[in-house]
């Protein structure tokens, strides 16, 4: 079947009793929040902090309180996690629900929180139990006959990425448990602090990626390809919970629970207590002030009621148990100084202002730089050279300077404004409308050349192994390549490659073989590769299934993008506007002729392929779970329902796009029936069959 761009999209109109100034706040918050977390749990590289994340959840969870027909299954505020990695790790379905935790940001939230518990029971809360929350990530833990058999991350809550050959590589998790039970453990495994540095000064040695925090590198190295690259990293781990732990290990509580796991060799924090609602400020001081004293990063306090009987009572919501919160700490803040004020230039030539700093500890970790973002940034401190600054790792994440000290600005410190100049390559610097940052306007800029071709060999879109930012500083600077198609030409000349520092002649032939690999790369992978602003994987696998090819691509219209699911109007100019440029476009031809795949294959042997599929309507899961179902298993999808549409997937209050396809004929799927058919119980019903 014809691959075609998906028509118009259309936008849902606001529910009854929602003004539409409202409804758009929320949607907007919704697919904000979506976006941010494939940043954070699919591509390990958080966007924003964590408090800024909390805060964009918060605006969406009182709204949807204040407006509660706005509501939907697909809300981020009802979903922990995000639709999984398909392409990498097969899914596996857990067999209870990984919930998220509500958080409490002060002692009133807290206290509120208590106060909801004993209205719920009818009585004061018997017990808590009080642990540190880890800064790692979930993983659920299948034992059988005290054998561990499966392992997978928390994905979406319900389903996870199989990650069992990795997890077995993790010394700290027991492959045999001390006695034969059948058993779903969950725990968090994460990276001590001394591990996560000492991994960064052997990258910084290797001129490879330093990651931004201990959390990031924990989950890069479980979400490995290699089994072996997760078995050379440092991974800890610690169990917090067990599935039906009253049945299985016949015990009442969590704190019975926690020292019945140790008892079995699992891994357990020393830091946990069994405590009393009036006792939780006390519990959360002394915590606090063990934080910095700690082998690992934690960014809170987790406060579960202990009985399981009374967890019973109180039950969950589709995103976390009302049995259980975390007692978030505030962000850890150090005054230090501003020795200089830098000037970085990314692949996009988007110039980045960086203040290198006394370096100071803060959260556990030495920071000697924070991002001040963009001019506008700067001017809203008002940041100069010289001035002591306090420094946050916000969410504990990212460094940023949130206040200058001006009382001791140092006497001459000037005003600091960014270059009109390209640092890197002496270009004009430009600032486009409606943007905050500044551009190199030269598509030469050595900062980009470099930047962009290691984008392009980066794991996440080419993944050429071997070819990481040092040896593509290594490439550039011996003129061996200046783009990214001068990568495939490096085949002829092999001496040259071979004449660069430490290159010996088994990794010469690596490389040029890793290089010649990447070619099959699929579509979607590729146009991610080409950098093109704001278009990220998501994206890009997008516009592959929707256009087909990268010539189609490189007609569309503005118009015909934004008609796409999540391609908004600056995506849209954007890609636009890269293929409009000339340079581009000879790169682009000169890859075709280097053989890359600059058409999408289309699924052989799937159960959807040949079939297109529309959406619509309330699902239980994210929208983008179904679209991949469908991508996964051959099938296409469209975003409006024509007569030509094989099957339109139908959830609650599906509306006009139900009405449209009863008219023309087209098939009606639920969201279970089709379900059914993806996971091999059921058989599609003949197109044109209506219901």
């Amino acid at each position: 079947m014809a691959r075609k761009p998906a028509s118009k999209r259309e936008k849902p109109a606001s529910p009854a009793g929602v003004p539409d100034d409202a409804w758009s706040e929320i949607e907007s918050l919704r697919e904000e929040i979506w976006r941010y977390r494939r940043f954070y749990y699919l591509e390990d590289s958080p966007e924003i902090p964590d408090a800024e994340y909390d805060k964009l959840e918060r605006s969406l969870l009182e709204l949807l309180e204040k407006y509660p027909a706005a509501k939907r299954p697909d809300c981020p505020t009802e979903v922990p996690g995000v639709s999984i990695d398909l392409e990498t790790f097969a899914p596996v379905k857990h067999s209870a629900p990984m919930l998220s935790l509500d958080n409490a940001m002060d002692a009133d939230e807290m206290a509120d929180w208590v106060k909801r518990v004993e209205k719920d029971l009818g009585r004061e809360i018997k017990a808590l139990t009080v642990e540190p929350k880890m800064d790692g990530l979930s993983i659920s833990l299948t034992y059988r006959k005290g054998a561990l058999v499966q392992a997978a991350t928390r994905g979406d809550g319900r389903t996870g990425e199989n990650v069992t050959d990795n997890v077995r590589t993790i010394k700290a998790i027991p492959k045999k448990l001390g006695k034969p039970l059948d058993l779903d453990v969950r725990g968090e495994i994460y990276m001590e602090i001394r591990a996560f540095e000492d991994f960064n000064a052997k990258q910084v040695m290797r001129g490879e990626k330093v990651y931004v925090n201990p959390r990031n590198l924990a989950s890069g190295s479980l979400r490995q390809k290699d089994p072996e690259v997760t078995r050379s990293r440092p991974l800890a781990f610690v169990a917090y919970d067990a599935a039906e732990a009253k049945k299985n290990l016949g015990v009442s509580g969590q704190a019975e629970m926690l020292d019945a796991l140790a008892g079995l060799g699992l891994p357990v924090s020393d830091q946990w207590k069994k405590t009393g609602a009036n006792e939780i400020e006390k519990s959360y001081a002394a915590m606090l002030e063990k934080r910095e004293k700690l082998l690992y990063e934690i960014d809170g306090m987790v406060v579960k009621v202990d009985d399981f009987s009374e967890r019973e009572k109180l039950g969950a919501t589709g995103h976390h148990p009302r049995w259980a919160i975390a007692y978030k700490f505030p962000p850890e803040e150090a005054e230090t100084v501003v020795n200089e004020i830098a000037v970085q230039v990314g692949r996009t030539g988007a110039l980045t202002p960086v203040a290198n700093l006394e370096p100071v500890r803060v959260g556990g970790v030495t920071v000697s730089r924070a991002t001040l973002h963009n001019q506008d940034e700067i001017d809203r401190l008002d940041v100069r050279e010289g001035d002591a600054v306090i420094i946050r790792r916000a969410g504990d994440v990212i460094p940023e300077i949130v206040q200058v000290i001006k009382e001791k600005r140092p006497k001459g410190a000037r005003k600091y404004s960014l270059p009109a100049k390209c640092p890197v390559c002496n270009s004009a610097v430009d600032r486009l409308e409606g943007e905050v940052n500044h551009y190199c306007t030269s598509i030469a800029c050595p900062a980009q050349a470099m930047e962009a071709i290691s984008h392009f060999a980066s794991k996440n879109t080419m993944d050429i192994e071997g070819l990481g930012p040092k040896m593509v500083e290594q490439l550039y600077e011996a003129k061996l390549v200046g783009n990214i198609a001068d990568l495939y030409d490096l085949k002829d000349r092999r001496d040259d490659v071979l004449g660069l520092e430490r290159m010996a002649e088994k990794s010469a032939d690596n490389l040029l073989a890793a290089i010649e690999e990447s070619k099959k790369r699929p579509l979607g992978r590729i146009i991610f590769a080409l950098g093109i602003r704001l278009v990220g994987r998501q994206t890009g696998d997008l516009l592959a299934e929707s256009f087909g090819s990268i010539g189609k691509l490189a007609k569309a219209k503005a118009d015909e993008l934004e008609s796409l699911y999540d391609v908004g109007p600056k995506v849209a100019q954007s890609i636009v506007d890269f293929f409009s440029a000339k340079s581009n476009l000879d790169i682009i031809k000169r890859l075709k002729k280097a053989g890359l795949a600059f058409k999408a294959e289309k699924r052989e042997g799937g159960v959807l392929t040949g079939f297109s599929f529309c959406i619509t309507g309330k699902l239980s899961r994210p929208r983008t779970y179904f679209q991949d179902m469908v991508r996964n298993n051959g099938g296409t999808v469209v975003s409006s329902v024509t007569k030509g549409l094989d099957y339109l997937i139908i959830g609650e209050e599906a509306g006009s796009k139900r009405k449209k396809a009863e008219k023309l004929g087209v098939t009606l799927l639920t969201e279970d029936e089709f379900l059914a058919v993806v996971e091999g119980g059921g058989v599609l019903p003949e197109r044109g069959s209506g219901r």
